[in-house]
């Protein structure tokens, strides 16, 4: 694609320019460049419009997901991941006696498949949980977001106008639900959304997030850089800081316990960190449901950082812009830094969460109602991805408000408990 060529040169070129002007730069700030460098907009003065140029990062400027993308998700393969999802969901709202108004607040929704399916369930169980739902979802791409209106939301305008649905502050882009008249708004940052009980799902979201690598030498712990390679004008390549870095200070003042480890490599986001306190805070004061899928291991990695273009591995340092950069999440820092904040369960295996919530069950109401032997393969193939392909390598973990930490004995959420 032209376009995506243009781009990630563009995007090659402004990180070079950065490193010769100042230095080596931090992972975290690589990662950011290359995924989610924002466009400029330039004013039209003649017409009065305005125009996006070519500089956008790698989320910011196409459709990644699916067999025509870079990698395909849990919710693209099969309905079943989204319903089961939102089921969970409505039970754990269920077992905390939630209020009224059910808000929904999804990080980082792809296409707005996960968000589709999870809607379809919560109409279903409408004389369970109300009428008045609601769909919050965070996004910063203008491409996706457009993508996700047209996936969710209804196109006919009478129809929103009759609704006299106000958007709320705070948000860029407002709409109604396809079938179901559900309010959706669109926010470009979790502080944005309003403040109330809420159910939040992040899936495959902190796993983008940038991180920040640190390495132990003999001198202690090193911050890695990204640097030109000296041989090769389009080439970077990993360097160790001579010295503690800043962001390095500071995450030894913050979090001095992450360091006390027989590891010899740590991946840490602090964009992740900020998120993750934003919403356990919203947890503590609204209360609510927490849940994140993920790639991720519970502290037993070490060096997870790559990318993936067209289903393949690929190198993370070769075409930034052209490519998805990734590395997992590790959930035992997420344990470490915010159980005093909120009860933590997981994590577990996607496997093994799916298998607890049910979907052995909802496969066999799907191929009872199955027509044809097409739609029966599917469905089973689609079972098979995400059970035994993915199964193992995604991990899901929750939180709740720490407050029902003392009520454990009793309380046994889905999907992590027996």
């Amino acid at each position: 694609m032209a376009t995506a060529t243009i781009t990630s040169r563009s995007i090659l070129n402004q990180i070079r320019s950065r490193i010769l002007m100042s230095g080596p730069i931090p992972v975290a700030d690589y990662m950011r460049l290359a995924l989610a460098q924002t466009p400029h907009v330039s004013k039209n003065s003649s017409k009065g419009t305005e125009s996006n140029t070519n500089e956008q990062g790698y989320y910011m400027k196409q459709d990644v997901f699916g067999q025509a993308g870079d990698f395909i998700t849990s919710p693209e393969i099969t309905q079943m991941f989204g319903e089961l999802i939102g089921v969970w969901g409505i039970q754990c709202w269920k077992q905390l006696r939630g209020p009224s108004k059910f808000n929904i607040v999804e990080l980082g929704p792809g296409r707005g498949t996960l968000s589709k399916d999870m809607l379809k369930v919560f109409n279903r169980f409408q004389p369970v949980i109300g009428n008045d739902v609601s769909l919050n979802l965070v996004e910063i791409s203008p491409f996706l977001s457009q993508k996700q209106y047209e996936v969710i939301c209804s196109s006919d305008v009478l129809k929103q106008g009759e609704n006299k649905v106000t958007p709320p502050p705070n948000s860029y882009k407002h709409g109604i639900s396809k079938d179901y008249d559900f309010p959706v708004s669109w926010y470009k940052d979790i502080r944005d959304v309003p403040k109330e009980f809420s159910f939040y799902v992040a899936h495959e979201f902190f796993d983008a997030l940038p991180v920040h690598k640190l390495q132990k030498v003999d001198e202690g712990w090193r911050e890695v850089l990204v640097d030109v390679k000296p041989d090769d004008e389009d080439g970077f390549r990993f360097v160790i800081s001579r010295h503690e870095t800043p962001m390095l200070n500071v995450l030894r003042t913050r979090y001095p316990r992450l360091f006390e480890t027989s590891r010899n490599h740590l991946e840490i986001s602090m964009d992740a960190l900020l998120v993750l306190e934003e919403l356990t805070t919203r947890l503590e004061e609204c209360g609510g449901i927490a849940v994140i899928i993920d790639y991720g291991h519970d502290g037993t990695k070490e060096d997870t950082f790559r990318a993936f273009r067209k289903h393949q591995l690929h190198d993370p340092l070769k075409d930034p812009g052209s490519a998805d950069i990734t590395a997992d999440v590790d959930f035992s820092i997420i344990k470490e830094i915010f159980s005093d904040k909120a009860l933590i369960c997981g994590p577990v295996s996607q496997q093994t969460f799916l298998s607890r919530v049910g979907i052995d069950l909802r496969l066999d109401n799907l191929l009872n109602a199955a027509k044809t032997e097409v739609e029966k393969d599917q469905l089973q193939s689609g079972y098979k991805m995400i059970m035994d392909d993915m199964g193992t390598r995604f991990h899901f973990i929750s939180l709740f408000p720490k407050v029902l930490e003392k009520y454990l004995g009793r309380l046994k959420f889905a999907g992590f408990h027996e």
